[in-house]
């Protein structure tokens, strides 16, 4: 009996340890973000996030050292879900580097390695190169009228700044031209603008719906226009401007960055053909967060912010950033020309004075989509398979141990049987001596039923036994099936 209630016992533990084997353990995987490339001489940032695979749950960690060509590197962490990691990238580094992270989480240590280009910074790339100018479309309107938003879109939730452009059929712009606008959003359902001597007027709209189309009638001299324009608002969530068009050399750079949210914390970027040589998190306080990049080297850059560090959706602000000691209308208009935004034609703005009005214009038209961060690299899938090649592992030890449990018992089976059967032939002899003590057998005595008296009652057991064994048995056998089945099916 305790043999049974110990076979039972442990097929039990098996089977409820492969069951719980059937779902997956959760297993800390890291995501690391950063620029497309890294750039010679200058400081390098990436961002590491650890998440428990397939919980998702964002978890802390650490980096413990990092390696570049196997050389260790001074670091700086700042954060740790996700971990903001900055360093600087020595001049002499070669022109693609291997980098090392040893990653330490709460219950484990992860080394990954990761490789990037490195660009090399040469007063040449400060320069801005003309390509070919954009072609003028043809229009059936007298004017040429074009609205363009201040943020490149409008940002759902804030009134923002859009600047409308009235100019002739051959592109150059149209000044004193009287603007009509018509939509809900704007005071008292309408308004009216003059251009001033670049074309230009602007005005400010809330962004409370989907969509907005606004009604426009532009009238210069007996030349009438009317059309509309319809924007579609982007859930931003955030606006970025920086404090001057243009930053002269050896200044710093200021931005200043709005949120209709009170308080949010959104992480920044400062890219440079590709590569983040800045990036910092900022945290706005009623709305406004000051941001300073310190001094930059001459050329173009894209600061970008989001408050999701990984992935920013749509909820990001971006801002063409210029260091220049060019005067800022030089610098904006070649840098119109190398992209190919506007016409040549509509370039004539004073390069004696020009207005601030079209210095934001101009930067208006440069801003661009945000460059979402580069995966460099994710350990989920790796992670994960590692996993369930451990636990399909011990799954199949589990079963081959419910399979010796299985044989066990069927072993175990047997030996009452035999037992049984030698225990019924002792009986039986000592009932022959019985009775040949009783007498010698007579001619009508029947050993056949002198047989079954002898073991009636053994054989009740016996079979009784066999019945018990025989079911336990199966059922045992049946459950590992069962059992297999499950496995077989989640391989």
């Amino acid at each position: 009996m305790g043999v049974s209630l110990a076979l039972g016992l442990s097929f039990f533990l098996l089977g409820s340890t492969y069951l719980t084997l059937s779902e997956p353990e959760d297993v800390t995987s890291v995501i690391i973000v950063g620029g497309e490339r890294l750039r010679a001489g200058a400081p390098a940032h990436l961002r590491v996030q650890a998440r428990l695979q397939p919980a998702r749950t964002a978890v802390p960690i650490e980096l413990k050292a990092l390696y570049l060509d196997g050389e260790p590197v001074t670091f700086e962490q700042r954060g740790d879900s996700p971990a903001m990691i900055g360093w600087k990238v020595p001049v002499t580094v070669s022109d693609k580097v291997a980098i090392t992270l040893v990653l330490q989480g709460k219950d484990s240590q992860k080394k990954v390695m990761i490789e990037q280009e490195v660009l090399r910074f040469t007063p040449d790339d400060a320069a801005l190169k003309m390509i070919t100018p954009v072609r003028l479309p043809k229009v059936a309107t007298t004017h040429r009228v074009q609205v363009n938003p201040e943020q490149g879109d409008l940002v759902l939730g804030m009134e923002t700044r859009l600047f409308l452009r009235v100019r002739s059929q051959s592109g150059a712009p149209v000044p004193l031209a009287h603007v009509h606008l018509k939509h809900r959003n704007l005071p008292s359902g309408e308004l009216r603008l003059v251009t001033d001597k670049d074309g230009l007027c602007e005005f400010s709209i809330l962004a409370d719906q989907p969509s907005l189309r606004i009604a426009i009638e532009v009238r210069a001299g007996e030349s009438l226009t009317k059309t509309d324009e319809l924007i579609r608002p982007r859930g931003r969530l955030l606006t970025l401007d920086p404090d001057r068009p243009v930053t002269p050399a050896g200044e710093p750079a200021r931005l200043t960055l709005r949120s209709w949210r009170p308080e949010i914390v959104a992480t920044c970027d400062l890219l440079w053909q590709g590569a983040w040589i800045w990036s910092e998190q900022v945290k706005t306080k009623e709305g406004l967060a000051a941001i300073n990049l310190g001094v930059l080297d001459p050329g173009r850059y894209d600061l970008q912010c989001s408050p999701h560090p990984i992935d920013p959706g749509e909820t990001w602000a971006s801002v063409p950033v210029f260091v220049d000691d060019r005067a800022p209308l030089e610098v904006l208009s070649s840098a119109i020309e190398e992209g190919g935004h506007v016409h040549p034609e509509s370039m004539g703005f004073d390069p004696e004075a020009p207005s601030e009005r079209s210095l934001d214009f101009l930067l208006a038209l440069l801003r661009s989509e945000v460059v979402k961060p580069h995966v460099l690299i994710s350990t989920r899938q790796s992670d994960l398979r590692a996993e369930k090649e451990e636990r399909q592992g011990l799954q199949g030890w589990l079963l081959l141990a419910m399979g010796i449990v299985a044989l066990v018992v069927i072993l175990f089976v047997a030996d009452i049987l035999i037992s049984h059967s030698l225990a019924t032939r002792e009986r039986m002899r000592a009932f022959a001596i019985e009775d040949l003590d009783d007498g010698p057998f007579g001619a009508g005595d029947d050993l056949l039923n002198l047989r079954e008296l002898a073991h009636k009652r053994s054989m009740l057991r016996t079979r009784g036994m066999l019945l018990v064994f025989v079911l336990i048995g199966t059922l045992a056998l049946n459950a590992a099936g069962i059992l297999a089945a499950l496995y077989l099916t989640q391989s």
